[in-house]
């Protein structure tokens, strides 16, 4: 991810295009190595389903600012390079922060159309979250703040960030325990 903060439309091209990829990446996965659970952690189709969970979140935090109009209780968030949120939120996993809520579904068999469901579902949260980001301003992506369960109040700015260093997240764990089928190096350039 890039250290630097990126502005709205730059936030809206890097999600679209990491979205794109992620999924073309999912697609051409052979089913079997999708769908298979390892001993420990997620598999390939789980990581895609807690994607989907968090992006449907982030996406309807992105609605109306009537919701982060009502998060005013987060006054002052202190200065963090984008590289800082991404170190916070990774020494929140090795403290032992868990999805939670959002963990994946427990999926018994995936087939195809689980899969092509899936993949629906990521370029509809994709699109709808570039869509409703797209009608906030610059000055109210660093002003409106939200709470995140792992690193505490954000800005939307940050949590748009977020959405993308998130995805790379978990492709980095998936390519780490598949790395024939993720090209990890072509997913980091894009962001």
């Amino acid at each position: 991810m890039s250290a630097c903060r990126m502005q709205r439309d730059e936030l809206i091209g890097a999600t679209e295009a990491y979205q794109t990829k992620l999924g073309s990446i999912f697609e051409k996965m052979p089913l079997q190595v999708y769908a298979a659970k390892p001993i420990k952690g997620w598999s390939p189709a789980q990581n895609l389903n807690h994607i989907l969970k968090v992006n449907r979140l982030i996406s309807m935090l992105f609605g109306p600012l009537r919701f982060g109009s009502a998060l005013a209780a987060f006054r002052h968030i202190p200065e963090r390079s984008i590289e800082g949120l991404k170190e916070q939120y990774l020494e929140s996993l090795r403290r032992g922060f868990t999805a939670g809520a959002f963990s994946p579904s427990r999926l018994q068999k995936v087939s195809e159309e689980d899969r092509r469901e899936a993949l629906a579902r990521l370029a509809e949260t994709t699109a709808l979250f570039c869509e409703r980001i797209s009608r906030w301003s610059e000055e109210d992506l660093d002003r409106v703040k939200f709470p995140h369960p792992a690193v505490g109040p954000v800005t939307a700015r940050e949590m748009a960030h977020f959405t993308l260093f998130h995805a790379q997240h978990h492709m980095g764990v998936v390519a780490t325990r598949h790395p024939d089928q993720v090209p990890l190096a072509e997913l980091a350039r894009l962001i």
